[in-house]
Parts: structure tokens; C-alpha cells; sequence
């Protein structure tokens, strides 16, 4: 865990970076998460809505149990520090998105 917590940074920066590149749609992103995972997501909603963009982040498990919380975003965005997080990847099969 010591060594995803020192990587993460790289993580991140790479992620930013493909925002820009690909013009990523931040209004109307929604940040889902599970467990600490959820976090990074509000922050990220966060710093979206504070460059004016709507933005919001729910807990992944509240999309899953009731996938009308969706609403009417035009972009999902999963947080999971091991990509593996099985709350998270049911929540994206139920909502019909494409998985990695």
C-alpha cells in the first residue's frame, strides 16, 4: 500500500493529462468511488466545479443500488487506486458504460 500511496501522484498527473489532450468533458462529470477511493473523487468534482464546470461525485455502491442517481451527466469517471475494485466495476456494467 506504501508504494501505490508514493506512485499515485504519477497516476494522477498522467490522468490530467490525458483530460487535456483528449478536450475531456468536465461539465456534467460525475467521479464515482468506493472506500477511500471515493474521496479522490469528490476532490476531483471539486476542482471541477471550482473551474466552473458542474460537476459531482457520488459513492459507487449509491450508483449501483440505484442507478436513477446517474441523472444526467455526460461523463462517468470510476476512481480505484487497483482498478480492481468490484463495487466500482458492477456499478459500470449496471449503468451499461464500457469497462477497462
Amino acid at each position: 500500500m506504501l508504494e501505490e500511496i508514493k506512485g499515485s501522484h504519477k497516476g494522477w498527473a498522467q490522468a490530467v493529462a490525458l483530460a487535456q489532450e483528449a478536450d475531456w468533458p468536465w461539465e456534467g462529470a460525475l467521479f464515482l468511488g468506493s472506500g477511500s477511493s471515493y474521496y479522490p473523487g469528490q476532490t476531483a468534482a471539486w476542482l471541477a466545479r471550482r473551474a466552473g464546470f458542474g460537476a459531482s461525485a457520488l459513492p459507487s455502491g449509491e450508483v449501483l443500488l440505484h442507478p436513477e442517481a446517474l441523472g444526467s451527466f455526460r461523463s462517468v469517471v470510476g476512481v480505484s487506486r487497483s482498478g480492481r475494485t468490484t463495487e466500482l466495476l458492477e456499478a459500470v456494467r449496471a449503468l451499461g458504460l464500457p469497462g477497462f
